[in-house]
């Protein structure tokens, strides 16, 4: 099934997308409140939803042509800036922890953008950062695409290769890291 196939699986129930704005907008919040309240029994998840579900009726009613206007980069910051601000509200219960950590991430609780806490993160966590910046750039995918194209055994084998050693690191770093509980056991 295509991508947009598999929305008009779940849209159609709610009356559908085809059937005028106001329905549109309707079947975006009940998405995205059902969607914040299946993480969780807890305000912040409800909210966590319900601010995707806002940020995707803004696009719709007013930033939609500007956005595909602002190019692929502008695109991609402006997603990273939203979906880190949603890290922020799904990670607190405490809606005033969630305003004061916003807060501090914008300069207001006096702390200085590098302080011992950043070297700290920049100094262990370097490395992936550095592998996430790079995987994040398309000149990987690129070339994987074309080693892919050529339909030879061997190309398929290197990729195969290089999926299972990015799940392996990525196993890896999971096994070596402390205690953490799964997201979903809080239930």
């Amino acid at each position: 099934h295509s991508e947009a196939g598999l929305e008009t699986t779940y849209i159609s129930h709610c009356g559908g997308n085809k059937k005028g704005l106001p329905k549109q907008i309707r079947n975006i919040f009940i998405v995205w409140f059902l969607t914040g309240a299946w993480h969780g029994a807890s305000w912040n998840f409800i909210l966590w939803g319900l601010y995707f579900g806002v940020i995707l009726v803004i696009e719709k009613l007013f930033l939609l042509k500007a956005l595909e206007k602002a190019g692929a980069f502008l695109q991609h910051c402006y997603a990273i800036f939203l979906v880190l601000i949603s890290w922020v509200i799904f990670a607190f219960e405490d809606l005033k922890q969630v305003g004061t950590y916003l807060a501090a991430m914008f300069g207001k609780n006096q702390i200085p953008l590098i302080n011992s806490q950043a070297i700290y993160y920049a100094k262990n966590y370097s490395v992936p950062i550095i592998i996430g910046v790079i995987l994040s750039m398309p000149i990987l995918w690129n070339i994987l695409k074309k080693i892919e194209n050529k339909k030879s055994k061997l190309s398929s084998i290197a990729v195969s290769i290089f999926y299972v050693g990015i799940l392996v690191l990525c196993t890896a770093s999971l096994v070596s890291d402390s205690y953490n509980p799964f997201l979903y056991f809080r239930f």
